[in-house]
């Protein structure tokens, strides 16, 4: 026997996709893009943040390497500050000379960048006058 008010169920031809599996596709993938972009926000304030460092470093090396290769009797004591304002790192540069005794100088250099969030680099070394003797010569 077959009932009259009630309808066989039968799966239907679907031909289209409805608003609310657009609307949770949407809600997806708007969560996976916000995620991504933060990090790609974190990433390139990493990176610029790692740049700034590289710079500082640099600056500091090319320091280090013009009080090393510059003449001891040049080595006057006292404190001296320089503001550079290259375009790519705009920073200050403070050496500091102390008299230890006729042989030897206490050398201080401080790199202070103006970029925020990057904190000052200090370095401290000994130039030592070299010998005037020659150690052959008895």
């Amino acid at each position: 026997m077959k009932s009259r008010g009630r309808r066989a169920l039968r799966p239907r031809n679907r031909e289209g996709v409805s608003i609310v599996e657009l609307v949770v596709a949407m809600t997806f993938l708007g969560i996976v893009l916000a995620s991504v972009a933060g990090l790609s926000v974190e990433a390139a304030q990493r990176a610029e943040s790692l740049s700034g460092q590289s710079r500082r470093q640099a600056a500091m090396a090319e320091e280090i390497n013009r009080l090393t290769a510059l003449p001891f009797t040049q080595l006057t004591t006292g404190t001296n500050c320089q503001n550079y304002n290259d375009p790519g790192f705009q920073h200050a540069r403070c050496v500091t000379v102390t008299f230890i005794n006729t042989m030897n100088r206490r050398v201080q250099v401080i790199v202070t960048p103006n970029q925020p969030g990057l904190l000052p680099d200090t370095v401290v070394f000994i130039r030592a006058n070299p010998p005037t003797l020659n150690p052959l010569n008895f």
